[in-house]
This record gives C-alpha cells, structure tokens and sequence, in this order.
C-alpha cells in the first residue's frame, strides 16, 4: 500500500511539473502550429508585380518546383535589382552616395545594418515574364544574426533584368532548434517590420507603402506586402535594431537557485545555453560552417543530456531527482529562448519540449535498481528525438 501512494504521488508529481513546465515554454507566446502557408489558399492569389517593372512572381516560397509545398509568403517588393538591394543591406553608417532626385541632389548614407550573406535551405518561387513561365530558385540570401542562433533571414528573389529589375523578399524570424536540426520560425510580420525600418532615415527612399495580395496564412502573415520604392534607383539601408530580450539577470538567478540542488541542476541548466554559446562562437569566431559545428552540438544535447541526467541522478531519491531534472533542464530552455530574443513558438514545439524535460526527469528518477522508470525515460527521449527529427 505503501509503495502503491508512493506511486501515485509521484505520477502526481510528474504530471504536476509537466503542466508547469509547458506554461513556462508556452509563456514564451506560441504561434501558430506551424511555419507553412496553406498550399490550397495559395493556389488562389494571383501573380504580383510592380507597376512600371517587368514580370509578375508567385507571392510564396515553396520547397519544390510545385504550387502544392507553399512554406512562407513573400512579404516586400523593393524596385530595384537584388545585387542592390543585397549591397545597400550591408552598407555601413560612413557610405555615402549622391542621388538625382526630383531636380535636386540628395546624400544618403548607409545605418550600419548587421546584415551578411548566409546559407540556407533552398526555396523556389514561380516567375512570369515576356520569356515566359518558370521556377526560379533564390538569387541571395542575406541574415542578421547567426545560423546556430537566432536571425532575421531573407531570401531575395529577382524579377526581370536592367532598369525593369525588381526584387521580392521573403523575410522571416528564426531560431537554430537543435532537436529538429533546422531552423523553426518564428515570426514573417515582425521580420517585414524590422526590414521595413532598415528603408527610414537614410535619405534613399521616396516612398514605402502596403498593398494587399492575400497571402496570409502562416504563423502572423497577414497578406499584405510592402513596396519600397527608392529614390534614382538607389536604395540605402537603414539601421536594423534587432530585439535581444535581456536574461542576464534572469540566468544569474537560476543558476543561483540550482546550486543548491547540486551538479545535476547545473549541469541540466547550463545545457542548453551551453551548447548555444559554443557553437555561436565556433560558426562566428573560428569561421567554422554551421552545419560541422551543429553536428557535435546536437550529439551532446541528444546523447550528454540523458548520460548526465542518469549518472547524477542516481544518489537522490526519484521524486527529487525527478523533479529537479525536469524543472532544471525546462528553465535551461526557457533561457536559451529568452538569450535568443525568441517570442514566439509553435505548439508542436512546445509540447516536444514537454516530452523531453520528463524523459530527463524519468532518467534522473530511474538511477540504478530503478529500471522501469530508467526504459520509460529512455523511451520518452528518444521518441522525441525522432518526433523531431521527422516531423
């Protein structure tokens, strides 16, 4: 009977945390479920162009030359040709240029943008022009951040060529999920804001308005595109303050807290974060490719993680263990998303993070002579890795 309420009270317990865990990830405001326009809604908008400018473009990225695999909207057209719109991104406070501009001759000057070229996965958009249809792959891609991080990612895609050339830029926020190894998205409107105001206060552009093209429907697309029209053909970027939510304070109090419970909080908190920062300094430090420094990050959050979890926790008793584990390893998540300025997620991804931290804490709680508890945690960790992986 004894053992029976000890049961109990430790599903209670673990069910408890669970809840609580996933109201600390989802605080972090869930989008929507995922980061992919309705392919069905996207077969019925139209081309776009720009008036004056050849070609018309499909308003969608998609991951194969098909209507069918929509992913994110185009959400800016800008009236000039991408190698501009890709130079002036990059330009520095001390650039200047002079411009013919209405009779008058303007300065502007570049806002010092973080803006670098980058990789990414290849996406296809559909373009029509007086050659006639065709898919066309992305002509740059440009970031403002890091690949193993957090960024702002566009991709620029031409249209038509010389005076008439024009680009659409699909925009979005994103962050490196070591467990899905790839980027989730964020946010398409907040990166169209931020694009939006690297175009004010330089002195480049004559106008920048909205029209709507009703190729909404990912995560906070609303299906409206911004138009950017510069002043002498020249475009001038302006400053891009990227927002960092500042966790300093929140980290310090944390690890304050964990030192109590010993290696087993410390090791569980600082993993995620950990991992992170590595990985940050070895794709921007040591100019190392993301995807070869990504691979022994991941194996250390994928196979480090459970191996600490199991041997640290064999000296408490599983319900403390249990719970120290889960609630360490949630809050270390919690921080990497709040150092990565991350303010949305998808539920999907929230209720992956659930299943880990109870993996870790079934793996804590289930130290030697604990068996079950050891085969159901690693059951729980590694479906969830490939739940990821997969999905």
């Amino acid at each position: 009977m004894r053992q029976a309420g000890g049961r109990r009270r430790a599903l209670g317990s673990a069910l408890l945390l669970a809840v609580l865990v996933a109201a600390s990830l989802a605080a972090v405001a869930p989008g929507a479920a995922g980061d992919h326009a309705d392919p069905a809604a996207a077969g019925e908008v139209a081309l776009v162009g720009v008036e004056g400018h050849d070609g018309q473009l499909w308003p969608y990225t998609s991951r194969a030359r098909a209507f069918g695999t929509a992913t994110l909207p185009v959400n800016l057209l800008v009236e000039a040709d991408a190698e501009t719109v890709a130079l002036v991104l990059v330009a520095d406070e001390s650039d200047r240029w002079t411009v013919e501009h209405g009779g008058e001759t303007r300065e502007v000057r570049g806002a010092g943008g973080a803006w670098t070229a980058t990789t990414g996965a290849t996406r296809y958009s559909y373009v029509e022009t007086v050659d006639g249809g065709r898919w066309v792959t992305e002509t740059r891609q440009l970031h403002d951040g890091t690949y193993l991080g957090a960024r702002l990612h566009v991709r620029l895609y031409q249209v038509g060529t010389g005076e008439s050339a024009w680009t659409a830029v699909q925009a979005h926020g994103e962050h490196w999920d070591w467990f899905r190894l790839r980027h989730t998205v964020g946010s398409v409107a907040d990166a169209r804001y931020a694009v939006e105001h690297e175009f004010y206060g330089t002195g480049a552009v004559d106008t920048v308005h909205r029209v709507r093209v009703g190729n909404g429907g990912a995560l906070d697309a609303d299906g409206w595109v911004t138009v950017v029209d510069p002043v002498g053909g020249l475009l001038v970027a302006g400053a891009l303050v990227a927002r960092r939510r500042d966790a300093v304070a929140a980290f310090r109090s944390a690890v304050a807290a964990g030192t109590r419970h010993g290696p087993l909080a410390a090791a569980l908190l600082a993993a995620p974060v950990g991992v992170r920062a590595l990985a940050v300094a070895g794709e921007t430090t040591l100019a190392l490719a993301p995807k070869l420094v990504a691979a022994p990050g991941y194996l250390a959050l994928a196979v480090g993680v459970p191996l600490v979890a199991a041997r640290l926790g064999r000296h408490r008793r599983p319900g403390e263990a249990f719970a120290v584990a889960a609630a360490t390893l949630g809050v270390g998540f919690c921080l990497d998303y709040a150092l990565l300025g991350v303010t949305r997620l998808p539920l999907a991804v929230v209720g992956h993070r659930v299943a880990l931290v109870v993996g870790v804490g079934l793996l804590a709680a289930g130290a030697p002579g604990r068996s079950r508890r050891s085969l159901a945690g690693a059951g729980v960790w590694v479906a969830a890795l490939a739940w990821a992986l997969v999905g």
